[in-house]
């Protein structure tokens, strides 16, 4: 079995079928490749659209269980998988049709354990509303370490949805999905990119995300809250296996930093007290590093020290130069 495609399903049913469609448009033969789509416990017709095309195809395979989230459907999907490679999809999403022979015959020619794609976003009209160009600054088809790519942290790098990943590397390394929390890439993808020695860059576009209002990316939801603390949680945790000289340490100082400054940015939308801050500080996810530069510095010392004032005035900078 070449690759295994695993869908995450949940309440999905007016994009199910599109998502479907693009991934039987392949260029492979079906027997060489699995559609494994998790019915992570749907209230809608996304059980029947599923089940109707497991009874027409071959390839795909339906599970259904209680809903233990987008992080629980990923992780019942890989532990199922049969093929080489496996790619996670977001079932309101899709991929191009004819892609995958490509895909795999770079994975296979360079012996990669991931392979990262490009992609575009559109809108609930079908519009397209921007790209990954980030992702044109690194050569097409161009074997980068994992540690070489954190390094940058390009733009949208964090979406799970652009690795296409070797499935025993994954099952090795026990690179699973952290269960219970939102933005689990943001805990997911520095440790996946901490393990991989060989990275395939994909310029073309060929996965299309759609931007959707009430989706939990786009709406407020308290879980957020205590979900960020245990991604920092998680971050702290897996800093103290790596070694102090090791430049992946300090790649990943500076992104616990951004993300906390991402945050403590975010949080001003909603009416909330200083609860989740003092949490924060009490955790200590920050970390300084040999040769801080100035910027990184004055950043580490306003959240260490001065974390709500920090976000009040970051928040009241970006109202500013929004008028």
């Amino acid at each position: 079995m070449k690759i295994s495609l695993v869908l995450p399903v949940y309440n999905v049913e007016k994009y199910l079928a599109r998502c479907i469609e693009s991934c039987l448009h392949q260029d492979i033969a079906k027997d060489t490749y699995e559609i494994i789509i998790v019915d992570d416990g749907s209230t809608d017709n996304s059980n029947q659209i599923a089940s109707e095309y497991e009874d027409t195809y071959s390839n795909i395979r339906l599970i259904r269980q209680d809903n233990k989230g987008l992080s629980g459907a990923r992780n019942t999907g890989l532990n199922h998988a049969n093929g080489k490679y496996v790619w996670f999809i977001d079932s309101d999403d899709w991929i191009e049709h004819d892609i995958l022979s490509d895909i795999i015959g770079k994975l296979d020619e360079k012996n990669a354990d991931a392979l990262i794609v490009n992609f575009y976003k559109v809108d609930q009209n079908d519009n397209i509303t921007g790209s990954a160009i980030e992702n044109l600054n690194y050569l097409d088809n161009h074997i980068y370490t994992g540690t070489e790519y954190f390094k940058n942290r390009p733009g949208d790098f964090l979406n799970s949805w652009r690795y296409i990943c070797n499935t025993e590397f994954l099952r090795q390394h026990h690179l699973s999905f952290y269960e219970g929390i939102v933005h689990e890439d943001n805990e997911h993808t520095p440790k996946l990119l901490y393990h991989v020695e060989k990275l395939i860059t994909y310029n073309k576009p060929v996965y299309a995300h759609l931007i959707r209002s009430g989706s939990i990316m786009t709406t407020f939801n308290p879980k957020k809250i205590e979900s960020w603390y245990k991604i920092f949680e998680s971050m702290k945790s897996f800093r103290s296996q790596i070694p102090s000289c090791s430049p992946f340490r300090i790649y990943l100082n500076q992104y616990i930093l951004q993300q906390y400054s991402n945050y403590l940015t975010d949080r001003n939308q909603y009416d909330l007290g200083n609860e989740d801050i003092v949490k924060l500080q009490r955790l200590k996810p920050l970390e300084k590093w040999p040769n801080m530069n100035f910027k990184y510095h004055l950043k580490y010392k306003l959240i260490s020290n001065l974390p709500v004032q920090y976000s009040k005035m970051i928040s009241t900078f970006n109202k500013f130069t929004k008028n």
